[in-house]
């Protein structure tokens, strides 16, 4: 039986365990600025991986790029913009950033990164930078539902 398929239920599962903890001990703000700080760290722990990949176990490449502390920046985004949410959606600028016909080009973009994927820029900034633009859309899809924003 192929289980390989489980690595996103697995970090999933940490995440939910973790971050509930986190907003509990931390709070609001103090929460937000971990999860910041987890969005940088994510792609240079992928990078750590990777050297010692490269330098020490050429072999053990298999599930390492896929656990936890290599994808953990992936779910922190969402929550980097979920906990400024209320505060954001009074600021015209936002506003205007998740109602904007512009916002489409998030989407070649995501695929550009995602190909590109392996390159070492892509590896440091691609993720962070990928992941802001899909929680971007996601909120304009959420707010403007049944409709594509208008350049109104």
């Amino acid at each position: 039986m192929q289980i390989g398929h489980l690595w996103s239920l697995s970090v999933e599962e940490q995440f939910y365990l973790l971050w509930p903890l986190t907003l509990l001990v931390l709070r609001g703000r103090r929460a937000l600025i971990v999860a910041v700080a987890v969005i940088f760290m994510g792609p240079l722990v992928r990078v750590a991986i990777l050297e010692w990949i490269f330098h020490v176990n050429p072999h053990s490449l298999n599930g390492m790029l896929t656990s936890f502390p290599a994808m953990f920046d992936y779910l922190a985004t969402g929550c980097a913009l979920a906990l400024p949410r209320p505060w954001l959606l009074t600021r015209v600028w936002y506003l205007r950033l998740t109602a904007s016909p512009w916002l489409a080009l998030a989407l070649p973009l995501v695929l550009l990164v995602n190909r590109i994927g392996s390159q070492p820029v892509a590896i440091l900034l691609g993720p962070p930078v990928m992941n802001v633009r899909i929680a971007l859309l996601i909120e304009a899809s959420t707010r403007h539902a049944g409709h594509w924003p208008d350049a109104s």
